[in-house]
């Protein structure tokens, strides 16, 4: 499981503000890499409760689902 709380300026919805700069944001990439046990959340939220819920959420289910070997 993979939580970025990073800046979100590359989305034009972000709540940080647009602000286009023709670079991909790395961070995003990774995140996007990991799908579906990762989430990005931005950095300018009012808080970053819901990310984590979020991310616990998914860590259960990959709990529920390990077979130790």
């Amino acid at each position: 499981m993979l939580l970025v709380i990073s800046t979100d300026v590359d989305e034009p919805e972000g709540l940080c503000g647009y602000h286009p700069q023709g670079v991909d944001h790395e961070l995003r990439i990774w995140t996007e890499l990991m799908q579906p046990n990762a989430a990005f959340g931005s950095i300018c939220a009012d808080g970053y409760g819901d990310y984590f819920a979020a991310a616990a959420k998914m860590i259960k289910s990959q709990c529920d689902v390990f077979v130790p070997q």
